[in-house]
């Protein structure tokens, strides 16, 4: 199944969809995109990632509006320690105090990497797990 989500900070509805999406999804997907134009609250991450337990994504990827950082414990606590991805990517798009745009990666941080491999979780390049959809519909069809 292929699902992204994108969402802005005007339409708070989609985090109510996000929070009931994992109840709903299969047990086993094969791509997971999780792509938020607005800045999502640390505790509804958490709520969202717990309620994934029971769910296996082989492709999962976070393009988020927070600090990478801010979700990396969430990301540990339910999806790395219960293995709940095979390939994982996150990338961390904020805005600073210079209202530049900052960009970080899981794939850059050489210390998270070992420890995700440790629990068999490939981390990879947001860009080169993420599918376009002319791609997708190609190689379905």
């Amino acid at each position: 199944m292929y699902f992204y989500i994108p969402y802005g900070e005007k339409n708070e509805s989609t985090i109510e969809l996000v929070l009931r999406l994992a109840h709903i999804l299969p047990c086993k997907l094969e791509f997971l995109n999780l792509s938020f134009n607005g800045e999502i609250k640390k505790n509804v991450w958490e709520v969202f990632l717990k309620n994934l337990r029971h769910i296996f994504v082989k492709k999962l990827l976070f393009e988020i509006n927070i600090l990478l950082a801010d979700i990396l414990p969430y990301i540990k606590e339910y999806i790395m320690k219960e293995k709940r991805a095979e390939y994982l990517a996150i990338v961390s798009r904020h805005a600073s105090r210079c209202r530049c745009y900052r960009q970080r990666e899981l794939f850059t941080i050489t210390d998270e990497l070992k420890e995700f491999e440790s629990y068999n979780i490939k981390i990879k390049e947001y860009d080169n797990l993420f599918i376009k959809a002319i791609k997708f519909i190609d190689e379905m069809y």
